[in-house]
């Protein structure tokens, strides 16, 4: 069980922190649950696809804003290269 094993726990826990905090990348979208994208008391990513509709409406770089940043803030995806790397490097 992932309860029990600290290492998994914490990489659990740090995931969830990405994946749910906000962005500010200067697009209207901040966070992955404003595009439909929400993480269950489980821990299972689920899709939205009525709010993602929305978010898309206007088009998709707010979307893809929210996904790689700016030149000043970084995205999802580097927030979760970040973390994962540290758990993945080679050195240790």
């Amino acid at each position: 069980s992932i309860g029990r094993e600290p290492l998994l726990r914490q990489l659990r826990n740090q995931l969830r922190g990405v994946l749910s905090q906000e962005y500010a990348t200067g697009g209207a979208l901040t966070a992955l649950s404003q595009a439909g994208i929400e993480l269950t008391r489980e821990g299972t990513l689920t899709l939205n696809s009525a709010r993602l509709d929305e978010a898309l409406a206007a088009g998709t770089a707010d979307l893809a804003a929210l996904f790689t940043g700016d030149d000043t803030t970084t995205g999802v995806f580097a927030g979760l290269d970040d973390l994962l790397g540290g758990y993945t490097q080679s050195d240790g």
